[in-house]
């Protein structure tokens, strides 16, 4: 069972890796 931080966490840390992705997606295609 998760705590409030652990989920907290959890979710930064999945919304970090979207905006990573797709960042790096967006340099590779205008690159």
């Amino acid at each position: 069972m998760y705590t409030q931080y652990e989920r907290i966490q959890f979710t930064t840390t999945n919304i970090l890796k979207m905006l990573y992705s797709s960042l790096t997606k967006n340099t590779l295609s205008m690159g």
